[in-house]
C-alpha cells in the first residue's frame, strides 16, 4: 500500500451497508505513538521525556473525561482530549477517497466522530503524509443540515437544510478542529488476508481550520471514534464485536492487532459494560475491588460506583496511557504493596510515581501481585508485572498507576499482552491475558 494516490481496488472486498454487520471481518493494525514505526515518531525524545509526556497525557486525558461528563458542562463534542504528538497513543492507517490518499487517525475509545485535516486549508497544522483533498475525489460529498448525520452531531452550526453542515471539536489544550461533516470512501487494509475492506458513505468530519497548540514536528491527521455513538466508525458499519491486543511496548518493530466484526475474540474473563444514565461515550465497568497478594484492601464500597449527579466510576479508556485511581484507593494501593515489598524503597527524583524501587527487572517478582475484581463471577484479572510496573527513566522501577479525584481509568500500559474484546449488543467487555505477539488461536 504504497504511496499516497491511485489506491487499486481490484483486490478490495465491496461491503454493502445492507449486510455491514453480518460480513464485516477484517484485522487492523494498531502502531503506538512512541513507536520508530509511528509517523509521530520523535527520534529526539530521550525514554524520560516520553515518561513525562505520558503522565502529562494520562492527567490531561482525565481531566478532558470529568469535564465533559459533568453536569451543566459543555458537550463532549466541544471539550475533549488534547492530541499530542510525543504522547502515548495508538494510531491506526487508511485510505480515502477515489482515487485514495493515505492517512491515519488516533483509535479512541472514548470519542465518536471520525475526522482528518482536509485541503482547502483555512489552517492546518504540520502532518508528514499528503493532507486529503477532496476536490480531487469523486466519491466525496457534504452532508447537509436535515440529514440524519447532521442530526446526530452534539455540537453542529445550521440554519437551513440546505444548508453544509458543519462541526467544531474544540480540545483542553486550545486545540480544535472545525469543518465541515462530510462522507467519503475509506479503505482499511486486513494484515491478515493482504486484502482490503472499501466503505462506503462514511460519515466523517473534514476539517479546514485545525489548530495544534504547542506542537512541534509532524501530528496526527485526526480521529478514528470507537465509542457506541451514533456516528462513530463502530456504529456507522453497525457493528457489534471489536477486540485488541496491545504488544508490550519494547517490542517497538511490532504492531498490535485490532480485530472487527466476525474476526474479534470475546474471550476469557467477562464483565459487563455498565448503564450509566445512557451514557453511550465512555464504556464504564464495574472494579468492585483491589488485592494485593490475595489479600482484598478495605476500600469503600462506592469508590468506584457512579453518582447520581454522573461524577465517578470506572472506564477502560485506548487514549490514556496510565491507570489513575480514585485517590483513596490508591493511597490504599501503595500502602499495601510497599508493607509486603521487601525491597527498599526509593523516592522518584522525576516526581512523577509515589512508589519506586531502585532494583532489576528481575527483583520484580519479589513485589507482590496486584489484581482487579470486576463485576461477574470469578471475573478477577491478576497484573503482570510488566503491566504495573515502568522505568520511570532515572534507573528506577515506579508502580504505573497513578493517583486521581473522581472517576478512574484502565489505561493502556495496564491492557498490554491482554486480549480485550468489547461486545456492545451483549454488554460486556472481556480480558483474557495472552502473549499479543502471536496470531490468535
Amino acid at each position: 500500500m504504497a504511496g499516497s494516490t491511485g489506491f487499486s481496488l481490484n483486490i478490495a472486498v465491496l461491503i454493502s451497508l445492507i449486510s455491514l454487520s453480518s460480513s464485516i471481518d477484517f484485522q487492523g493494525s494498531l502502531i503506538h505513538s512512541n513507536s520508530p514505526r509511528s509517523p509521530l515518531y520523535n527520534p529526539k525524545a530521550t525514554p524520560s521525556d516520553r515518561i513525562k509526556a505520558a503522565v502529562a497525557d494520562s492527567l490531561s486525558r482525565h481531566s478532558y473525561l470529568e469535564f465533559s461528563k459533568s453536569p451543566g458542562r459543555a458537550s463532549p463534542d466541544w471539550v475533549q482530549a488534547p492530541m499530542r504528538p510525543h504522547g502515548s497513543f495508538y494510531v491506526m492507517s487508511y485510505y480515502i477517497g477515489t482515487p485514495a490518499t493515505e492517512t491515519f487517525g488516533i483509535a479512541d475509545t472514548a470519542s465518536d466522530l471520525i475526522w482528518l485535516q482536509c485541503l482547502r486549508c483555512d489552517d492546518c497544522f504540520d502532518q508528514k503524509l499528503p493532507i486529503f483533498d477532496p476536490s480531487k475525489s469523486s466519491s466525496y460529498r457534504r452532508v447537509k443540515c436535515g440529514e440524519p448525520e447532521c442530526d446526530a452531531l452534539n455540537n453542529f452550526r445550521c440554519k437551513h437544510d440546505y444548508d453544509i453542515c458543519t462541526y467544531r471539536i474544540g480540545y483542553m489544550d486550545e486545540s480544535s478542529s472545525e469543518g465541515e461533516l462530510s462522507s467519503e470512501t475509506m479503505i482499511f487494509s486486513d494484515s491478515r488476508s493482504g486484502g482490503n475492506y472499501t466503505l462506503l458513505n462514511m460519515a466523517f468530519g473534514c476539517g479546514h481550520r485545525n489548530f495544534e497548540r504547542d506542537l512541534v514536528g509532524d501530528n496526527a491527521p485526526g480521529m478514528i471514534g470507537l465509542n457506541n455513538k451514533s456516528l462513530s466508525f463502530l456504529s456507522q458499519l453497525h457493528l457489534n464485536e471489536f477486540s485488541y491486543c496491545l504488544v508490550p511496548l519494547d517490542e517497538v518493530s511490532l504492531s498490535s492487532p485490532i480485530h472487527f466484526g466476525l474476526s474479534a475474540s470475546i474471550v476469557g474473563l467477562m464483565t459487563p459494560i455498565l448503564d450509566v444514565g445512557g451514557q453511550e461515550d465512555f464504556y464504564y465497568l464495574g472494579l468492585e475491588g483491589i488485592s494485593v497478594k490475595n489479600e482484598k484492601l478495605p476500600i469503600p464500597a462506592d469508590t468506584f460506583t457512579v453518582k447520581e449527579n454522573g461524577i465517578g466510576g470506572f472506564i477502560i479508556d485506548s487514549g490514556a496511557m496510565y491507570t489513575m485511581l480514585n485517590s483513596t484507593a490508591h493511597a490504599m494501593l501503595i500502602k499495601e504493596v510497599a508493607n509486603k515489598t521487601s525491597l527498599p524503597r526509593v523516592d522518584d527524583a522525576t516526581e512523577l510515581f509515589d512508589l519506586c524501587y531502585n532494583c532489576s527487572i528481575q527483583e520484580l517478582d519479589l513485589i507482590a501481585d496486584i489484581t482487579f475484581h470486576f463485576t461477574g463471577v470469578g471475573v478477577d484479572l491478576i497484573l503482570s508485572k510488566m503491566n504495573t510496573w515502568t522505568d520511570n527513566g532515572d534507573g528506577l522501577y515506579c508502580l504505573a498507576i497513578l493517583p486521581t479525584d473522581g472517576f478512574s481509568i484502565m489505561g493502556t500500559y495496564q491492557q498490554q499482552n491482554i486480549n480485550v474484546g468489547y461486545d456492545v449488543m451483549k454488554r460486556v467487555v472481556s480480558f483474557k491475558p495472552m502473549d499479543c505477539t502471536k496470531p490468535l488461536a
